[in-house]
């Protein structure tokens, strides 16, 4: 593995890392936006979303090209 396929493997471990953290419920912050400006409508696609990147793990795209883990880990 060259040194910039192990870069965006650590990129793409970090970004993942970075994502199992974040919890849906805490994006809506109704309490300092208010009702209409709460993120609540976003809830179902924040929550989507970061379950495609949670199910992720280092051995599921231990094979995957280089090429691809790099659009992975810059979307992520």
């Amino acid at each position: 593995m060259n040194p910039s396929d192990r870069e965006t493997r650590e990129r793409l471990a970090a970004c993942l890392a970075k994502l199992a953290r974040i919890k849906p419920g805490d994006l809506v912050r109704e309490e300092a936006l208010g009702r209409e400006l709460s993120f609540r409508a976003g809830l179902p696609y924040f929550t989507r979303t970061l379950e495609l990147y949670q199910r992720l793990t280092p051995r599921d795209y231990a094979k995957s090209p280089s090429e691809y883990l790099k659009i992975v880990a810059d979307h992520a």
